[in-house]
């Protein structure tokens, strides 16, 4: 039975175990319904025929779920075959984002983990946290069609150069089109700029109209931008960034993100000097 292509590996375990249920409950029934029938309408000398058949039934089960088992093994190697695939592809366009403004050097890393810490919080379940995962790390990808000059200015940008800057997320959507998880990871891309309130950008959306993925990747790159040395300032500490989260929830970003977000810190659930710690050694 063929699945689809953008069923996750909890959903095609799920659909196996469904269908082995399926089955078996379909063919016990069909033979312990013809048990009595024989009994009654022929004699118990036949009977034994009937158990006969249902012991090969049985035998049969037993290799049909063999049979379950090895698709199932063919279907997770394809699927961690095509992730694998997915992850060198991400890695390089992050590369290629990085080497385009050096100062920022490690932050997709930290948002990665920043994004997935809060996902997890959110109950987010483990296609949503890798998707989650992907558009943290492409989030900036569209920034590789701005100039150089723009990206790494040291001073408030003009309104022509912020007028070039506000492309990126688009850009970015464009770049990711052609590959795999385009379609879910797309949108987070288009629209991590979008504000609670609606005054953001690129389609000026508001509240529940942001993917909700988005505004968890727009909390986490906000407090990371802020907490990080930027050419036009030095790092804020964490307790300024966190008041500057707080001060802006529920107009720039998502109220209940933004409370959760917080207090994964406030309990030190979360650590931003581990986190910075960890993206460091990764990048090196």
């Amino acid at each position: 039975m063929p699945y689809p292509s953008n069923l996750s590996i909890s959903d095609t375990v799920k659909e196996v175990r469904r269908l082995k249920r399926w089955f078996q409950a379909g063919v016990f029934s069909f033979v312990y319904a013809l048990i009595p029938l024989y009994a009654f309408v022929f004699n118990m000398e036949k009977l034994h025929i009937l158990l006969i058949n249902a012991i090969g039934l049985s035998m049969a089960i037993v290799v049909i779920e063999v049979a379950f088992a090895e698709m199932l093994k063919l279907r997770l190697r394809s699927e961690q075959g095509l992730r694998d695939a997915d992850e060198q592809v991400i890695v390089a366009l992050a590369v290629a984002v990085e080497g385009k403004d050096a100062t920022t050097h490690g932050h997709l890393q930290r948002l990665a983990r920043y994004a997935l810490r809060l996902g997890e919080a959110l109950g987010l379940d483990d296609r949503q946290l890798l998707f989650l995962r992907y558009g943290a790390i492409l989030h900036d990808i569209g920034k590789i069609a701005i100039p150089e000059s723009i990206v790494s200015k040291p001073g408030p940008l003009s309104t022509d150069e912020w007028y070039e800057m506000r492309k990126h997320p688009v850009v970015g959507q464009q770049i990711c089109a052609p590959l795999r998880f385009s379609d879910e990871v797309g949108p987070l891309i288009r629209h991590h700029h979008e504000r609670w309130d609606g005054t953001g950008y690129v389609d000026s959306l508001a509240g529940d109209q942001i993917p909700y993925l988005s505004r968890v990747i727009s909390v986490v790159d906000a407090f990371d931008a802020m907490t990080s040395d930027r050419p036009y300032r030095p790092a804020l500490s964490v307790d300024e960034a966190m008041k500057r989260l707080a001060e802006g929830s529920g107009t720039q970003w998502d109220p209940v993100i933004t409370d959760v977000f917080l207090g994964l810190i406030r309990t030190e659930r979360l650590d931003p000097v581990e986190v910075q710690s960890d993206a460091r050694q990764e990048a090196a």
